[in-house]
């Protein structure tokens, strides 16, 4: 058990390394139904959905910020995403990590929750 746990933090460790080198600032996934939201620095968006079977892409169109939250609302060619980015602890269950901001998405009208950190 604490091996798996030891592989699965170093994976994480490393996905997030890799993702930042691809201008990536900040990064959060969900699980049932497996998704993973990637906003870069140049205000792109890419959402993998279905266990990373499909992909979106998105550029940020609208953005609000305070100081407990950020919102996006974005669009692309056949699909609608709105992300709810909150500063507040969010706790991964699947592989037992804690987070630094709850995620809230609705994308195409389907609502989902999982868990990011900011990657600067």
């Amino acid at each position: 058990m604490f091996i798996r746990l030891f592989l699965l933090i170093l994976m994480s460790i490393h996905l997030f390394a890799e993702v930042k080198e691809k201008g990536v600032v900040f990064r959060a996934v969900g699980n049932e139904p497996g998704w993973v939201l990637e906003i870069t620095s140049d205000k792109k968006v890419l959402f993998l959905t279905n266990d990373g079977e499909d992909k979106t892409y998105f550029e940020v169109t609208e953005k609000f910020s305070d100081h407990s939250s950020t919102e996006y609302k974005m669009r692309s060619e056949n699909n609608l995403l709105y992300i709810r980015i909150e500063n507040r602890r969010c706790q991964n269950t699947m592989v037992d990590r804690v987070y630094e901001s709850t995620v809230y998405i609705n994308f195409d009208g389907v609502n989902m929750k999982g868990c990011g950190k900011a990657l600067f």
